[in-house]
């Protein structure tokens, strides 16, 4: 049973990150699910309740959000989000060694790079809608998800590292 809750794991992992490239918000729950399953299976360092507890109160915060409508991007601008959660993986990798912290500021400073990024195309000065409102409703699922992937990652590591 544990090695089907770790492939579990992974698998759910690797869908959140590249749902975070289509469907932020679905990201963040399968990211979720994935960190607990990897922890159910063993095969990683315990991990404290209250940052469990942490973690799910932000998935519920950005489902949330997604069901009030917070986080459409407009038509037209889909490609914004390719450069959103594209920066929040490469600000997580940068991150991944200096912990949790180092993860999520490191993710949230990638994602709003990526966003200013995507302002500098030509899609991106022809846009009409704000910046900041494109880079909030993909940046803070992708931030979200990137972090929960990096800590599994780091979950992982410390148990068999």
């Amino acid at each position: 049973m544990a090695t089907f809750l770790l492939i579990v794991s992974v698998l759910l992992l690797s869908v959140g990150m590249v749902e975070s490239f289509r469907h932020p918000s679905a990201a963040a729950v399968t990211a979720y699910a994935g960190l607990v399953a990897l922890l159910y299976s063993g095969y990683s360092a315990p991990l404290d309740q209250r940052t469990l507890l942490f973690w799910a109160i932000a998935v519920i915060i950005i489902c949330g959000i997604s069901m009030a409508g917070g986080d459409r991007i407009p038509n037209g601008y889909p490609v914004a989000r390719y450069y959103v959660a594209g920066g929040a993986l490469v600000g997580m990798i940068a991150g991944l060694t200096l912990g949790q912290s180092g993860m999520i500021i490191g993710s949230s400073i990638g994602a709003i790079l990526g966003g200013l990024a995507w302002n500098r195309t030509p899609s991106g000065r022809t846009s009409t809608e704000k910046i900041w409102t494109i880079i909030l409703s993909t940046g803070l699922p992708a931030v979200v998800t990137m972090t929960l992937t990096g800590k599994a990652l780091i979950q992982l590591m410390i148990r068999n590292g």
